[in-house]
């Protein structure tokens, strides 16, 4: 009755499992599908190891029940025979490897479980597998270790699988597969040596409940707001399609204006949108998965046989955000770049695909724009620049070039600003607008922003910097540095390395950066005010929603940005517009300076505005620092004033 109680514990566990998977409504794939087949399948297994043991167990029975006995028993062969199979199968579609093999070989992939599956069914007839002796025994037939022997084989081929594809697997579930293959593996050993100790069945139904707790329970890679598969989901599928060596396409869509329709409607319709998304992708092919991997952006993983079946796909996604989206009552014009990369024609590289769907174009364009073939060569461009910025880093290449900042009430330099230039050794001078966004995107400004501080620190801790009577230096700080747990930490450390008092310090942080309403920018802030570290708002478009935020935060200087400087030269309502909101900044006792002013009429006019502070070519471009120390040496500041005197005689 022992084989009973294991039979049963057996069909409790894939009880179980069923109850979980259907409660937790996983995202189909179709590997899982497989494994609620694996599920059936041991159940029924259990089921009739139940029955036939029980019978055999309570001695000789009639002739209906031997029928019931050896039907069960038949049963029980041709289920567990395809379990086999079916976790090969499993381990196969799960990695990845399944991707594109062709009928021909499924065919041959099957032909071992057909053949036993045909002993099977011969066995009334010629009792090759099993038997039952004159005491109605249960006895092994001489062809019984041909079944084991296929399941060896299926077996190693999971075990290839398991090897080849396993970061395809997260590391509990590589691990989960071996321990519960292995404990499979012994369960077998076990009964095929000890034919009276039936653990077989026990033991993989006991590794179904473990891969289900591991691989398929995947809460963590699926976004619960739309039901698809998240970034960590698409990472591991992604995995799997890549290392199988198959042709397939990524389409990746970013709604870029979506953040507009977010302030404008409420949550749950948002995430209703984003739902009818995501179910219009999957309605497009039986063979692509949809993964949201950002709030905005999704990827399609298609398997397409033919280049007009990728067209086809991309094609209608075109069509359909062509039009404007009618949904529950509210119609969104939105705006798309579709992204098409055929793997591997377009990309071979995985990194490169990787950092195709994490940083797409900085560029929003009215209506849908597709970006494929050679379109897609600027992520060429991205890991080339992240190359040089690494080697920048490592091998000591940031410069940094000071602009000097002159100040109209004493009429001579007062401070520079601490600019980060970049020359590589391979693709040459990088603009400083191109590398930072990439820095700050690929995680690297924060080893890019110790460098600029320790820099800066030596720099004014050198001999030089004392003489030139300044009094302070701007250095840009990101909302990625500021964020940054040892942020506050390397910058006392800097400070102290280099004996340097912190009001000589100005962090410049640009004002939108401030606004996103992320947690801890305020505490922060203050924590290094309270250090004696300043403030300054950078590039400020002194519009009402600036000006409330200026009021509401007490901060005493700002940096006007440029745009509208140089509007104003080319617009009499720019002009207005610039004069009037730097008098209304002065109004309210901020001391406010003007960035790029570069002709002798721009400096007039914010002067008369009532700037305090100018920085620009008018006055001197960024300098390296030996030539910056010469400038602001041999500045003469009277002869800026004559001029303008002179001007105002005249």
């Amino acid at each position: 009755m022992e084989s009973v109680v294991f039979y049963l514990c057996a069909f409790l566990m894939m009880v179980c499992c069923f109850l979980f998977i259907r409660g937790k409504k996983i995202v189909r794939r179709r590997h899982s599908n497989i494994f609620i087949f694996l599920i059936l399948n041991m159940a029924i297994t259990a089921v009739c190891g139940m029955i036939s043991n029980y019978l055999e167990a309570i001695g000789p029975v009639e002739d209906s029940l031997f029928f019931v006995q050896y039907l069960t028993q038949i049963i029980w062969w041709v289920c567990h025979n395809t379990l086999a199979m079916g976790f090969a199968l499993y381990t196969m579609m799960a990695s990845g490897g399944g991707i594109r093999k062709s009928r021909t070989f499924f065919m041959m992939f099957y032909m071992p479980t057909i053949l036993i599956e045909i002993l099977v069914l011969l066995n009334p007839l010629t009792e090759w597998l099993f038997r039952y002796d004159a005491e109605m025994n249960y006895r092994r037939g001489p062809l019984v270790a041909v079944g084991y022997a296929i399941a060896f084989l299926y077996l190693i081929f999971g075990l290839y699988y398991m090897i080849h594809y396993r970061k395809s697997f997260s590391k509990s579930g590589n691990l989960a597969l071996w321990v519960f293959c292995s404990f499979t593996a012994l369960g077998v050993l076990i009964q095929y040596v000890l034919p009276q100790f039936k653990v077989e069945v026990f033991a993989e139904a006991f590794s179904l409940l473990g891969i289900m707790l591991t691989i398929e329970n995947d809460d963590d890679m699926v976004d619960s707001t739309v039901r698809a598969y998240n970034r960590r989901g698409f990472l591991r599928d992604h995995a799997g399609c890549f290392g199988s060596g198959a042709k397939y396409a990524l389409v990746i869509a970013d709604f870029t204006n979506f953040g507009v329709y977010e302030r404008m409607m409420d949550t749950a319709s948002i995430n209703k949108v984003y739902v009818h998304i995501v179910n219009f992708f999957r309605k497009l092919n039986d063979r692509l998965y949809v993964y949201r991997i950002a709030e905005h952006r999704f990827v399609l993983i298609v398997l397409y046989r033919e280049e007009a079946e990728l067209d086809r796909v991309w094609g209608r996604i075109r069509n359909k955000y062509s039009e404007p989206l009618d949904y529950d009552n509210n119609r969104l014009y939105l705006n798309l770049n579709l992204y098409v990369a055929r793997i591997p024609e377009d990309f071979h590289d995985e990194e490169k695909i990787l950092t195709l769907i994490d940083c797409p174009l900085d560029v929003e364009t009215p209506g849908v724009r597709v970006i494929k073939g050679e379109e897609l060569k600027y992520v060429d461009r991205y890991m080339n620049i992240v190359n040089a910025l690494k080697r920048a880093i490592d091998e000591d290449r940031f410069e940094i070039y000071y602009q000097p900042v002159w100040s109209a009430e004493t009429d001579r330099m007062i401070s520079a600003e601490a600019l980060l230039r970049l020359n590589d050794p391979v693709i040459g001078r990088i603009s400083p607008a191109e590398f930072i966004p990439i820095a700050e995107k690929s995680g690297l400004i924060i080893q890019i922003g110790n460098i600029v501080f320790e820099k800066v620190c030596r720099f004014i801790s050198g001999e030089d910097f004392p003489t030139l009577n300044l009094w302070d230096v701007d250095i840009n700080l990101s909302l990625n540095q500021l964020l940054d747990g040892n942020c506050i930490e390397e910058l006392e450390k800097m400070l102290k390395k280099y004996r340097i008092d912190p009001s000589l310090i100005v962090l410049e942080l640009k004002i939108q950066n401030l606004r996103t309403g992320l947690q801890g920018v305020e505490d922060r802030m203050w924590e290094m005010m309270n250090m004696g570290i300043k403030f300054l708002l950078d590039d400020c478009n002194i519009g009402f929603s600036e000006l409330e935020y200026l009021i509401g935060h007490h901060y005493r200087s700002i940096k006007a940005d440029m745009r509208l400087l140089w509007n104003a030269d080319l617009s009499e309502s720019a002009k207005i517009i610039l004069e009037d909101s730097i008098s209304m900044i002065r109004e309210l006792h901020i001391d406010i300076g003007q960035k790029g002013v570069e002709t002798r009429e721009q400096l007039e006019r914010v002067l008369n505005a009532g700037a305090g502070f100018i920085q620009g070519f008018y006055f001197s471009e960024a300098l390296p620092e030996k030539e910056f120390v010469e400038y602001v040496r041999n500045f003469r500041g009277n002869y800026v004033r004559d001029d303008i005197k002179d001007e105002e005689n005249e």
